[in-house]
């Protein structure tokens, strides 16, 4: 069922939708997500977030973050810095330099949970404490290390 104004309201205080698309060293589109993010995560966890939404599982490498206020590396003042403190808005853009060996890169664009996934958001959000959801997908996800296989 639709969810109130004051339901919709406190659901965009509190999460933020994002279409990321995944680009590999060679600057080809491999696979493209869309996910809910809490905006209480910090920036480290968000890129735990991307790593999950395709597949990776090893989320432990160097990245560089591009945010419409300026560029954060790992390690910086990533682990407190969330998504609410930066003030991120829908309709800002963001791009992941990801594993600087690999090179893998994820641009992504803000915007507001889709009314039709609201209310299992809501319901969502309710009942665990999980800081992100995929909603949507659109191709494979591609081996984290391909490189590797040609050794």
């Amino acid at each position: 069922r639709p969810l109130t104004a004051a339901q919709q309201r406190e659901l965009r205080a509190q999460w933020l939708a994002a279409r990321v698309i995944l680009h590999d060293f060679a600057g080809r589109r491999r696979c493209s997500r869309e996910i809910v993010i809490n905006v209480h995560v910090n920036l480290d966890k968000l890129i735990s977030i991307l790593c999950a939404a395709v597949a990776f599982t090893d989320d432990e490498h160097l990245w560089r973050l591009a945010l419409p206020g300026g560029t954060v590396e790992g390690g910086q003042w990533a682990r407190p810095a969330t998504l609410k403190a930066l003030a991120l808005k829908p309709g800002q853009r963001f791009d992941c330099q990801y594993d600087f060996g690999d090179d893998w890169q994820f641009h992504g664009r803000l915007h507001q949970v889709p009314a039709r996934i609201g209310p299992a958001v809501w319901a969502h959000a309710r009942l665990t404490d999980t800081p992100a959801a995929q909603y949507a997908a659109w191709g494979k996800a591609p081996d984290q290390y391909p490189r590797a296989e040609r050794w």
